[in-house]
């Protein structure tokens, strides 16, 4: 009998299953960009023909960011806030007051 250093498999991490993973496939001119929400990370896999260009990992709080930064290049918009509005079913000018970027009248 050997003693046998390598981990037991049963200690392994478990992988995200395909129900954790909430996929969306963006088409590109020539190519894709595939976002996968994995947990608390978001992974973004840019593909122009064949090739990975980019990939990254990022927490949703820098994606959003990052998002925001590629769709408002000169920040939010007034309409952002009617759009976030509409998505919780509230009232703008609640979210603008508790925002702080509306004084009490």
């Amino acid at each position: 009998m050997h003693n046998d250093t390598r981990t037991p498999m049963h200690s392994a991490p478990v992988a995200d299953s395909p129900e954790d993973v909430l996929t969306r496939t963006i088409p590109l001119d020539g190519g894709t960009a595939v976002v996968e929400h994995v947990g608390d990370r978001v992974e973004v896999t840019i593909r122009l023909g064949a090739r990975i260009v980019a990939a990254l990992a990022l927490s949703r709080a820098e994606a959003s960011a990052l998002g925001m930064a590629v769709a408002r290049p000169g920040g939010a918009v007034l309409d952002d806030l009617f759009a976030v509005a509409d998505a919780m079913n509230a009232d703008a000018s609640t979210l603008a007051r508790a925002w702080g970027t509306a004084q009490h009248a």
